[in-house]
């Protein structure tokens, strides 16, 4: 994720052991903590989100004894470090999303059978009402979803396709489109000006796309390998951060044996 002033990145780390939340200028080799001795073996910590004002960062607190639709606890903590607080309880499916000031509404989505549940919260006042039902068409398939910036569309994915809901909360339109000559999708992500969307294929190799509304596609980036990345733009626009995979190992030699 980003600051609010689009200066730092936010990221975690296990380098201690534990997973830990920090922040890093893009001028800095340094980082500075902002939650560290976290055990978790659930996604939530991993994947934080910056409120709406930028003075918070809201995750998910997944258990290690987690089991698939029982509620669990969304808390927040200061974005420049401190002690993380109950936001409120859910059962949440994939991971919450927030919108960008001036919107104040952050989301979290529930899997209900044949369809997604979503319900706006404010981090300061907790959970407030249904925002949208949206059907699945395959409800043993992997979703994922983000709020656009401006807090006005859920964006929603069937991962391994390569067809895009886009679900207006003020007028309740559906629209569905197709990513142009690209299949195998798995990441979405809003743009900061919510013009268009990021998203990532693994059909043919790990490959980062940027696309518009109708589905017109650009390859921003091929990192080597078959991992999946996924694009988190900062919000003045003119970053994005994709985080990237590499292995490294030892090669022993036995002579003589």
């Amino acid at each position: 994720a980003w600051t609010a002033d689009s200066q730092e990145i936010v990221f975690v780390s296990n380098r201690e052991g534990k997973w830990g939340i920090y922040r890093q200028s893009l001028n800095s080799t340094n980082a500075t903590p902002i939650l560290t001795g976290i055990a978790t073996l659930g996604l939530g910590y991993i994947f934080p989100r910056v409120a709406p004002d930028g003075a918070w960062l809201v995750y998910a607190r997944y258990p290690v004894d987690y089991v698939p639709g029982r509620p669990m606890e969304i808390l927040k903590v200061p974005i420049s470090g401190g002690s993380p607080q109950l936001v409120m309880k859910a059962a949440v499916y994939d991971v919450a999303r927030c919108a960008r000031a001036p919107a104040t509404l952050c989301a979290v989505a529930v899997n209900n059978k044949d369809q997604l549940i979503f319900t706006g919260f404010d981090v300061a006042r907790g959970a407030g009402s249904e925002l949208a039902r949206l059907k699945l068409d395959d409800p043993h398939a992997e979703y994922t979803w983000d709020l656009s910036p401006d807090g006005t569309r859920i964006a929603m994915l069937k991962r391994g396709t390569s067809e895009i809901n886009v679900f207006s909360l003020r007028t309740h339109a559906d629209r569905k489109f197709t990513v142009k000559g690209w299949d195998g999708l798995e990441a979405l992500d809003w743009t900061s000006d919510g013009k268009g969307l990021f998203t990532s294929s693994l059909a043919t190799g790990s490959v980062l796309l940027h696309t518009d509304l109708q589905g017109n596609a650009s390859v921003l980036w091929e990192p080597k390998g078959a991992n999946m990345t996924w694009a988190a733009p900062s919000p003045d626009g003119h970053h994005v951060a994709m985080p990237g995979f590499a292995l490294s190992s030892n090669i022993w030699e036995i002579q003589n044996f």
